[in-house]
């Protein structure tokens, strides 16, 4: 009778982890044998047990995903998060306006940041704060330096399925993370993929911008009339701006305070 209830039990187990091997539930086998070898968690109400094996499941999900967002965002500053932010620096960053975007209600909105200043007072940091709340709520993201981006572009000219896939990639994530705009030159080509990428993203996603250079000069940077007026209209008339300033953040952690002459 014993040899019968073993057997019996062991073909259920083996039911109970093909059925989650089908519906791809792994988590939730594994949360329902361990239930099923704890004599105390075993004399659970049914209904429990299966709410918990599935909450179990839900949860491993949801951090898989997130794990997956921020592996994919190549987020160069992954310690910079919301509560790593510093608001003890005087930069210009205001708390409140920070707090607000924080919130990422202007992603819902399809709305755009742009964040100038000097070099090292804080922008990609902030950029990245930004991206990992960002994957926190569910978004996609990507961050990519100006100077790499227009290079993977120009390179997948050269097979046109290439060229697609790529521009398909930065304009399909809910957050884009354009860093260093204004670093270079810009050729033909060059602006005409930005406008391309830009222009697909206009009023579908948003785009955060960290540049040294002052909106007032990008027309320059751009250095084309019709695309500057085109760029420009698309990312900056939706836009929340922030301007930075103050002594290099990044020179002083690695100067100890002393400021590189």
């Amino acid at each position: 009778m014993k040899t019968s209830e073993i057997t019996t039990h062991d073909k259920k187990i083996l039911r109970l982890s093909e059925l989650c091997k089908r519906l791809k539930m792994r988590a939730a086998y594994e949360r329902f044998c361990a239930i099923l070898t704890d004599p105390d968690a075993c004399q659970m109400p049914l209904l429990d047990c299966v709410i918990e094996g599935l909450e179990y499941e839900v949860e491993k999900r949801d951090s898989n995903a997130l794990n997956r967002r921020l592996k994919e965002a190549k987020i160069c500053l992954p310690n910079a998060r919301p509560d790593t932010i510093d608001f003890s620096i005087e930069r210009g960053l205001d708390r409140n306006q920070a707090e607000a975007l924080l919130t990422m209600q202007w992603m819902e909105r399809h709305q755009n940041i742009i964040i100038t200043g000097a070099a090292g007072c804080g922008k990609t940091f902030f950029a990245c704060a930004l991206t990992n709340q960002a994957c926190m709520k569910g978004k996609t993201a990507r961050v990519v330096r100006i100077p790499l981006l227009l290079n993977q572009m120009s390179a997948s000219h050269q097979i046109v399925e290439t060229y697609f896939k790529k521009l398909k990639e930065y304009k399909n994530v809910d957050l884009l993370v354009l860093d260093d705009w204004g670093i270079g030159q810009l050729d033909a080509r060059s602006r005409e993929d930005l406008l391309e990428i830009i222009n697909e993203r206009y009023m579908y996603a948003s785009t955060i911008v960290t540049s040294v250079l002052p909106v007032s000069k990008w027309a320059e940077y751009i250095n084309d009339p019709t695309y500057s007026d085109a760029i420009l209209d698309r990312l900056v008339s939706v836009s929340h701006r922030i301007e930075m300033y103050g002594a290099s953040v990044r020179q002083m952690e690695q100067y100890g305070g002393v400021q590189k002459s």
